[in-house]
């Protein structure tokens, strides 16, 4: 009962903020369909220029809401007698059930969008599975790219949310001294270490990654589920990391 009263909480935190959002972009998506853009710009070329940024607005939104969870709501729902465990699950369900609706709402306005006539006659509006997996989205019909689209939005919402869960965790629980040591080992890392590597293996450190980061993309490859697999296998291992930071979460005054 508890984690079900979490659980509606939380999204009941989230509504106003989602509703908001959707009603900013529905007004932004209207003005580019019905502004004429080519007055304001003679070069602008209508029939070869697409609209898009819709997923990444969403994926950011998420990031930053996620951000937002932990601190005020972890001690409000300890102090309701919520346990550790409760918090992590609900909080689980929550980016799950927000994630998929969000999907579902972003692709359906994409549908609708480029369905409603404009002077051209043309799909004004892209989304980010278009973007990226274009060559695999002209191989197949629109009913299976539409649920693909789906799919990997989903994921991609998903990624965020819990990117800036597990970003808000860890900068709530790690000592001063642990970030800055943290932060310099990385940093150490990508600017000296790495590179001073790859010179002494002549270049072949760098192939390696670049062939591994292609792979667990698949952008070039035009495999939208490689990428949607490496970013379940992050979200994986950050959910783990939120949950061991959950249950030993300290706060002071």
């Amino acid at each position: 009962m508890r984690k079900k009263v979490s659980i509606l909480y939380q999204i009941n935190e989230l509504k106003n903020s989602i509703i908001t959002l959707y009603v900013i972009v529905i007004c932004i998506m209207a003005l580019t369909i019905i502004l004429p853009w080519g007055k304001f710009d003679p070069s602008f070329d209508y029939y070869n220029s697409k609209f898009n940024g819709l997923e990444i607005i969403t994926a950011i939104f998420l990031f930053i809401k996620g951000t937002h969870f932990f601190k005020n709501d972890f001690m409000m729902l300890m102090q309701n007698s919520v346990s550790r465990k409760s918090i992590f699950i609900s909080k689980c369900y929550v980016i799950f059930i927000v994630g998929f609706a969000m999907s579902i709402i972003g692709n359906l306005i994409l549908v609708i969008g480029n369905m409603i006539p404009n002077k051209n006659s043309i799909n004004i509006f892209q989304g980010i599975y278009d973007m990226l997996f274009h060559q695999r989205v002209m191989q197949y019909s629109d009913f299976r790219i539409f649920f693909e689209s789906l799919l990997f939005s989903f994921v991609f919402y998903l990624f965020f949310y819990c990117f800036g869960y597990l970003f808000i965790v860890i900068k709530n629980q790690m000592s001063r001294k642990l970030k800055i040591i943290l932060i310099t080992a990385i940093s150490s890392f990508f600017i000296i270490i790495l590179p001073f590597i790859n010179a002494l293996s002549n270049n072949k450190i760098n192939d390696i990654l670049l062939r591994s980061l292609n792979i667990a993309l698949g952008i070039s490859s035009g495999n939208s589920f490689a990428l949607m697999l490496t970013l379940i296998t992050i979200m994986i291992i950050s959910f783990c990391i939120i949950y061991y930071y959950i249950q030993r979460a300290v706060f002071g005054d």
